[in-house]
């Protein structure tokens, strides 16, 4: 390699100057790479967030649907008690 250094020193330039550019786009490539990942992260905790508040709000839902059905029912057994019939 220093024979051919030696003959043609425009050649470690070259080399030097691809080395430069490769480290170059090796770190912009790693710089890309770490923000996809950051934005990652911040997309799996807000979905993360999201399926928790769907949860809890799950847990108010079936406790109202329990609510009216108790209503329904107490109303259902007031109309069958003034009409006398059975209403359904």
């Amino acid at each position: 390699m220093a024979k051919v250094f030696s003959r043609n020193p425009e050649m470690l330039l070259k080399l030097f100057a691809t080395t430069m550019g490769l480290a170059s786009a090796v770190a912009k490539l790693q710089a890309y790479q770490k923000s996809v990942i950051d934005e990652c992260v911040k997309d799996i905790a807000y979905y993360n967030s999201l399926k928790e508040a769907y949860i809890l709000c799950s847990h108010d839902e079936e406790m109202f649907a329990e609510e009216f059905m108790f209503i329904s029912d107490e109303a259902d057994e007031i109309v069958i008690g003034m009409t006398g019939e059975n209403v359904s």
